[in-house]
C-alpha cells in the first residue's frame, strides 16, 4: 500500500481520484535556521547536536521543516551519530570475528573424553545494528524529502509577508 500523497503535491497534479482534497488539514510554521539551537533537544549530547544543527538547516534552505517535523529530526541526529560511531567501531575491529566451539568427539582408551576445537568466521552482531542504524536513516531522509525519489513529491512552503519583514529586518 502506498503512502498518503501530501495535500500540496496533490494541489500541483490535480486531484486525480476525484474526493476532493482536506479542507482542514493543519498548516504548521515553517522554520528557519536560526531556530536550530533554540530547538535542538536536551537529550541530543555530542555529535547527535552536531547532525541537528547540519540537517536542520538543510530542510530550512528548501523550507520544508515545520514544527511537526523537530522529532523525526532528532530521531534522525540520534541514529547518525551512532552509525557513524558504530561504523567507526567496526572499522577498528572487522565486521568478522572468530567464534570458537568445543565439541566432544569420542574417548580415548582410559575413558577420557576427547575434544575437538572448531573456529568459525562469523558476523559481528554490531554489524546488525549497524545495518538497522542505516534503514531507518534512509526511512528518515524519504520522509523528510532528502532523498532524489523523495525530493520529487515534496512541496515546499513559500515564504510569508511576516518572514519576508522578518528577513529584511534581520
Amino acid at each position: 500500500m502506498n503512502p498518503p500523497k501530501p495535500t500540496a503535491l496533490r494541489q500541483i497534479e490535480g486531484d486525480m481520484g476525484k474526493r476532493g482534497l482536506p479542507r482542514r488539514e493543519p498548516k504548521p510554521d515553517v522554520l528557519l535556521p536560526r531556530d536550530a539551537v533554540r530547538l535542538c533537544p536536551k537529550q541530543l549530547q555530542g555529535e547527535e547536536r552536531r547532525w541537528w544543527r547540519y540537517y536542520f538547516r538543510k530542510l530550512c534552505g528548501p523550507r520544508v521543516i515545520t514544527d511537526l517535523d523537530l522529532s523525526v529530526v532528532a530521531m534522525l541526529s540520534k541514529d547518525m551519530a551512532d552509525m557513524l560511531k558504530h561504523e567507526e567501531t567496526m572499522r577498528k575491529t572487522g565486521p568478522l570475528y572468530a567464534h570458537k566451539i568445543r565439541r566432544k568427539i569420542g574417548k580415548d582408551k582410559k575413558g577420557e573424553p576427547i575434544f575437538e576445537d572448531s573456529v568459525y568466521p562469523m558476523v559481528m552482531p554490531l554489524w546488525y545494528v549497524v545495518n538497522t542504524l542505516r534503514d531507518r536513516i534512509f526511512k528518515y531522509l524519504c520522509q523528510l524529502g532528502m532523498t532524489p525519489s523523495a525530493r520529487a513529491r515534496v512541496s515546499t512552503i513559500g515564504p510569508s509577508a511576516a518572514d519576508a519583514i522578518e528577513d529584511a529586518l534581520a
